[in-house]
């Protein structure tokens, strides 16, 4: 599976991006923590250490 990286600095906002699996819908994103993370709303950067997210899709 192909990967892509955003960089945002610790209190800036920022949007995930919509991944897209042919033949499947984009529900969520989701890190190793299993906090779920929703296409279009803008979060802020609170965390100082590295996010690894995985999409997830129906």
């Amino acid at each position: 599976m192909d990967y892509a990286e955003i960089e945002v600095k610790y209190g800036e906002s920022f949007e995930l991006p919509v991944p897209i699996r042919r033949g499947y819908a984009f529900l969520y994103w989701v890190d190793e923590k299993g906090h779920k993370y929703e296409n279009g709303i803008t979060y802020v950067c609170n965390f100082e250490e590295d996010l690894y997210l995985t999409p997830f899709f129906e």
